[in-house]
């Protein structure tokens, strides 16, 4: 069973920090209220954007491969990584 980190958001709204804050948030609420033992993350490989939110979080590279000629990027991270990341900085109330 596996769960994934998935976000999108307008064009007008990149570059705010929003998909950083969301992904943060669902990983705290995943790990620590639900008591996940791992998430993934998967992009296009060329959605540099989105590699380097999952970077910043401590989500590290798992997986690269092909699906109709598009590369793709598999992310993972245990809830053990997440806890302890300097980025995890969600409120607890």
């Amino acid at each position: 069973r596996q769960v994934e980190i998935s976000y999108g958001l307008a064009q007008t709204d990149w570059g705010r920090g929003l998909a950083t804050e969301a992904a943060l948030a669902a990983l705290d609420h995943g790990f620590r209220v639900i008591g996940l033992g791992e998430a993934t993350a998967i992009a296009k490989a060329s959605n540099l954007a989105s590699h380097r939110v999952m970077e910043k979080l401590g989500v590290h590279l798992a997986a690269t491969w092909s699906r109709n000629g598009i590369g793709r990027v598999e992310y993972l991270i245990q809830a053990k990584e997440f806890v302890t990341h300097p980025m995890k900085r969600v409120s607890r109330a």
